[in-house]
């Protein structure tokens, strides 16, 4: 198998495991978390450090698979390859979620928000003014094209964390053996 199908299938492999993980921990916060606006952050701080784990750890592999050496354009191809899966996979899964499973879950992260706002103090003027801005977002979110922006602006921030982490995980053959 060539070099270029194995990073196709180590990135495919790797994009489907990130993509089901996520799915598991929205899940999770889905479920159990959005009453809380500090675990519903922090639940999404740990799915977006696990994705960027699992990115990192299939560039890894790939390097491995081909000798130890992989320049910068190959990391990227199997790191963004990765990501993409991923991202489409989780988008996919929160659309669904949202419109057909709990169509009342912007209602819960408003309430859980406008609490934790309320507990720290902010005064009443901010609390209608974050629940103005929820009734807003609910009302977009059967918006195609507000749902197609979301979904590239979240290809160009992983393609950006791509780049990033396949300048970590390059490693180029020293000159005398190449």
């Amino acid at each position: 198998m060539s070099n270029t199908n194995n990073s196709a299938s180590i990135a495919i492999r790797f994009g489907l495991l990130t993509g089901v993980i996520k799915i598991i921990l929205d899940t999770l916060t889905y479920q159990f978390f959005l009453d809380s606006w500090l675990l519903m952050t922090s639940m999404t701080v740990v799915s977006f450090a696990a994705g960027i784990t699992l990115m990192i750890i299939a560039g890894k592999q790939q390097r491995s698979e081909m000798g130890g050496y992989m320049d910068i354009k190959e990391a990227f191809r199997v790191v963004f390859i990765t990501a993409l899966i991923a991202v489409v996979i989780n988008y996919a899964y929160g659309y669904i979620y949202m419109h057909f499973i709990d169509t009342t879950m912007m209602d819960k992260i408003k309430e859980a928000s406008i609490s934790s706002a309320e507990k720290w103090g902010a005064p009443q003027e901010t609390l209608d003014r974050m629940a103005d801005e929820f009734d807003k977002q609910n009302l977009e979110k059967n918006n195609i094209s507000k749902q197609m922006l979301g979904l590239a602006g979240s290809i160009v921030l992983y393609g950006i964390l791509s780049f990033i982490c396949a300048a970590i995980i390059k490693k180029n053959k020293p000159k005398d053996l190449a």
